[in-house]
C-alpha cells in the first residue's frame, strides 16, 4: 500500500512561490503598483519636509496662494503676489540660526559605538569588536554623515540609513549610506517608534544606463532585456499625461525620474512567510532553522544515524542526543529590484545574518503614527517676522522724505527741471520776486507711523527662541552684565535638557545602525585583518580575528568619544598617577595613554632593551631621569590646578 500522504502531498506554505504560481514569474507589477500607493501615502510628509527645508534655507515666499483679480481666480506664489503689489519680498532668516545651533550642539559631542560582550569572559573579544566597529565608523565618515542626517532629521522629521557591502579603497567592506527620505517608502502597522513592525520597505534609485548594465546584466540575454526596457536614459513604461503633470508640479513622482537621462529602478524588501522547522541540537548546542524540503535529510536521517551509532556503542535509546524539531511558519525578508514595467531585474532571500532588511528608520516624534518635524514648530513665527518687516518697509517707503513744496509763482522764470537742479545743488542760488501771500518753498518730512513693528518682531523672536529651546547661552551669545558663570552654565544645561527628547531619539537611531553594522562585520569579515585607528594605542589588540567574534553576542552603546580633549586629559592624568605610584610601567603608560610622542618613545625603549640584552649590561629601562620626571609632574599638577581654578570661577 502507498501512503495517502505520498499520493496527495500537502502543498507547502511559501508566499513567494504562491505569487510566482498565480502571476508572472519574471514580472511583479502588482507589487510595484502597491508600492506606488504606499509612496503616495507619504506625500503629505514629503511636502512638509520640502516646505520646511525651503524656509530653513531662505526660500520663504514660495507658498502658493489664490486670489481674485478682475473677476478671475489667480494662483501664484507669495513672492510674485508681493511684487505685483509693488513691494519687495524681504526675508530675515531666523530659523536657520536655531537649526544651526542645535546641529552644532549635536556635532560638538564626539561619540563612538562600543561593543560589549554579554559573556564577561569574552571582554577581550568585545574590545576587538569595538575597535573593528570604530575603524569602519571612521572609514565611512559616520560623524559627518550623522551630522548631516541630524540636520535633515530636524527639518523633515524622518531619517533613513542603509548598511550594505561594497568596495571601499579597493577592499570589500561594510558601507553606510543615507538615502533621501523623498525616495523611500514603507508600510506596516506604523505604531512602533522603533519601526520594527514594517512588512514592506523600498527605495527609488535613479541611475545611469551603464550602472543598470553593471548591476543587473550577467549575460547577453540580460543586456538585451535591459536595453528593451530602458531606452538610452528613458523608460519603455508608458507614462500618462496625468503622471507627467504631477511630475512637473511636485518635482518628483513614483514612475519617472526628473532627469530624463537616468533610469529608474525600485528596490523593494517584503516580509514573506514560509514553512520551516526550528531545530535544537543538544549535541552541538545550536539553535537553527531548516527548510521543509531539507527536513528529511538534515533531521530525520541524521537522527537515524545517531540512533544506530549510539546503539552500536551500547547506549540506551533514550540517552542518545537527537535533534529536536518544531514546525513553524516563519517570517523572512525577500528583496526584489524591479524595472518601471514590473520586470524583476534581481531577487532573492535576505542574505544578511541579522535577518532584517538593510535599512534603519526613525521618525520624530511619531506619536499616534504622526510626524511633526522640530523646525516646523516655529515656522509660523518666521512667517510673521517676514510680514512685519515688509509692512515696516512699505510704511517707510511711502512716507515723505524731504519733499520740497514749491509754489509756481516763486520759481523766477525757471523751468521745473532748472529749479529742481538749483535746489538740489550744494551751491545753488535761486532768484525770484516774492509776492504777498505766496509762501516760500519748504521741505516736508513725515515721521513713519509707529505701528509697534519693533516690539512685535522682538515678541516673535522671543517666541521662536522659547519654542526652539535655544536660549542665548546655548547659542553662545555674550551674557548680560551681572550674569554669573554658574547661572550661565545652568541656562545652557537647561536648554540642553529641553532638547534631550530629540537627541535621545537620534541616539537610539545611531545605536540601531551600530547593531546592524556589528552583525554584518561578524558575517562578512571572514579573514583576519589589521584594525587600527590613527592616534590611538590599544594594548594587544591590532588584528580582527573572525573565528573569535563569529558566535559572540554583543551589547551596543554609544558613548562619548575618547578623542575629546576632556576625556584624553582625564585619562592621561589617571595613568600618570598610576605610574607615579609604581602601579604601571612606563611601557604600559605609553601604550594606554594618548601622548603625541608615545610611539617614538616606545621604539626608543625597545631599542634600548635590545641593546642591553646584546651587551649583557643591566640598564634601568623604563626609568625616567629625575629632572624629566619632575617636569612631567609639575606640568600635570599645573594642568590640574588650572582646571580647579576654572571650576571655582564658574561656581562663584
Amino acid at each position: 500500500m502507498i501512503p495517502k500522504s505520498r499520493l496527495m502531498p500537502r502543498e507547502r506554505i511559501d508566499s513567494v512561490e504562491h505569487r510566482r504560481r498565480t502571476g508572472t514569474r519574471n514580472n511583479n507589477l502588482p507589487l510595484l503598483t502597491k508600492s506606488s500607493i504606499i509612496w503616495e501615502n507619504f506625500a503629505p510628509a514629503r511636502r512638509e519636509r520640502e516646505r520646511i527645508g525651503r524656509y530653513v534655507y531662505g526660500d520663504q515666499w514660495s507658498d502658493s496662494i489664490t486670489y481674485k483679480h478682475n473677476g478671475r481666480t489667480v494662483t501664484t506664489t507669495e513672492a510674485e503676489y508681493i511684487r505685483r503689489k509693488g513691494n519687495v519680498p524681504l526675508v530675515n532668516n531666523v530659523m536657520r540660526s536655531h537649526v544651526n545651533t542645535v546641529t552644532g550642539l549635536y556635532s560638538k559631542t564626539d561619540t563612538e559605538p562600543v561593543a560589549t560582550a554579554r559573556d564577561r569572559d569574552e571582554q577581550k573579544v568585545g574590545e576587538m569588536m569595538s575597535i573593528a566597529l570604530q575603524c569602519n565608523w571612521q572609514k565611512n565618515s559616520m560623524r559627518l554623515l550623522l551630522t548631516n542626517a541630524f540636520e535633515d532629521y530636524m527639518i523633515g522629521g524622518m531619517v533613513f540609513e542603509r548598511e550594505g557591502l561594497d568596495f571601499m579603497d579597493g577592499q570589500r567592506d561594510i558601507k553606510s549610506r543615507f538615502p533621501l527620505p523623498s525616495h523611500m517608502f514603507l508600510d506596516g502597522p506604523m505604531d512602533d517608534p522603533l519601526m520594527q513592525n514594517i512588512y514592506i520597505i523600498g527605495e527609488i534609485h535613479d541611475m545611469p544606463l551603464y550602472e543598470v548594465y553593471h548591476r543587473f546584466s550577467h549575460s547577453h540575454q540580460d543586456h538585451e532585456l535591459l536595453r528593451s526596457i530602458y531606452r538610452v536614459g528613458g523608460t519603455a513604461y508608458p507614462v500618462s499625461e496625468d503622471i507627467r503633470k504631477r511630475n512637473r508640479e511636485d518635482g518628483m513622482n513614483f514612475w519617472t525620474p526628473n532627469d530624463p537621462s537616468l533610469c529608474r529602478v525600485y528596490e523593494i524588501w517584503t516580509k514573506e512567510l514560509k514553512e520551516r522547522y526550528r531545530c535544537w541540537d543538544p549535541l552541538e548546542g545550536k539553535l537553527y532553522r531548516v527548510e521543509s524540503e531539507d527536513y528529511h535529510e538534515l533531521v530525520e536521517l541524521e537522527n537515524e544515524s545517531r540512533i544506530q551509532e549510539g546503539l552500536a556503542m551500547g547506549m540506551a535509546k533514550e540517552d542518545i542526543a537527537l535533534i529536536e524539531a518544531e514546525y513553524v511558519e516563519d517570517y523572512y525578508w525577500f528583496f526584489q529590484f524591479l524595472a518601471p514595467d514590473g520586470t524583476i531585474l534581481l531577487e532573492g532571500e535576505n542574505p544578511f545574518d541579522h535577518e532584517s532588511h538593510p535599512y534603519t528608520v526613525s521618525f520624530y516624534p511619531f506619536v499616534n503614527g504622526e510626524i511633526h518635524p522640530y523646525a516646523g514648530d516655529f515656522l509660523d513665527q518666521q512667517r510673521y517676522i517676514n510680514r512685519l518687516i515688509i509692512l515696516d518697509d512699505f510704511v517707510r517707503r511711502t512716507g515723505a522724505k524731504g519733499v520740497i513744496m514749491v509754489p509756481e509763482d516763486v520759481m523766477g522764470g525757471l523751468t521745473k527741471e532748472e529749479f529742481a537742479e538749483e535746489m538740489s545743488s550744494y551751491d545753488g542760488i535761486v532768484f525770484y520776486k516774492p509776492k504777498p501771500g505766496v509762501p516760500m518753498p519748504q521741505q516736508i518730512y513725515s515721521s513713519a507711523a509707529n505701528l509697534g513693528t519693533v516690539e512685535m518682531v522682538k515678541l516673535m523672536m522671543d517666541m521662536m527662541e522659547n519654542i526652539a529651546q535655544t536660549n542665548n547661552a546655548l547659542q553662545g551669545k555674550q551674557p548680560y552684565a551681572g550674569t554669573s558663570a554658574a547661572l550661565y552654565s545652568q541656562q545652557t544645561a537647561n536648554a540642553t535638557a529641553s532638547l534631550s527628547s530629540l537627541l535621545l531619539r537620534f541616539q537610539v537611531f545611531t545605536e540601531q545602525i551600530a547593531v546592524k553594522k556589528t552583525k554584518m562585520i561578524q558575517q562578512y569579515y571572514d579573514e583576519k585583518r589589521i584594525i587600527n585607528i590613527a592616534g590611538r594605542n590599544y594594548a594587544g589588540v591590532k588584528e580582527y580575528d573572525p573565528e573569535k567574534a563569529r558566535d559572540i553576542e554583543f551589547d551596543l552603546s554609544i558613548r562619548e568619544g575618547a578623542a575629546t580633549p576632556e576625556r584624553r586629559m582625564a585619562g592621561n592624568d589617571l595613568l600618570l598617577e598610576f605610574w607615579r605610584n609604581g602601579a604601571i610601567s612606563i611601557e604600559q603608560l605609553l601604550q594606554n595613554g594618548d601622548f603625541d610622542f608615545a610611539d617614538s618613545l616606545l621604539q626608543s625603549i625597545g631599542a634600548a632593551k635590545e641593546q642591553a640584552e646584546q651587551t649583557g649590561q643591566p640598564t634601568n629601562i623604563g626609568a625616567i631621569p629625575q629632572n624629566v620626571q619632575q617636569s612631567v609632574n609639575d606640568r600635570a599638577d599645573m594642568e590640574a590646578i588650572g582646571r580647579a581654578n576654572t571650576m571655582l570661577r564658574m561656581a562663584a
